[in-house]
């Protein structure tokens, strides 16, 4: 198994702060890496105990699962496509926006 970072008492800094970290640590780091760094330092950050964290990430294998990022992208072309599959808010806050537009013209 490969070895995580070690959390800390600063797991809920911003997400670039400790992306940054662990760049200055090795600039070639991969992202399934660093996704899988930022995962388990946030399970042990909200209770959960550090070596069943280390047993939950230790079974995401990328080249098996799903890229987390490849699910976004295809939401967001979806949502692209079929304004419907927007949440209710988008699209009250897209009809407002092109309200907002209609007026100012």
């Amino acid at each position: 198994m490969k070895q995580f970072q070690t959390p800390n008492d600063k797991a809920n800094k911003p997400v670039k702060d400790r992306v940054a970290k662990m760049l200055e640590s090795n600039p070639l780091k991969p992202d399934d890496q660093i996704i899988k760094n930022i995962w388990y330092q946030d399970l042990v950050h909200i209770g959960c105990d550090p070596e069943i964290a280390k047993n939950i990430i230790g079974h995401l294998d990328f080249d098996q699962l799903t890229n987390p990022e490849t699910i976004r992208r295809t939401r967001q072309k979806l949502q692209q496509e079929n304004p419907k599959r927007y949440g209710v808010n988008t699209v009250r806050r897209v009809k407002g926006e092109q309200v907002r537009q209609t007026i100012n013209q």
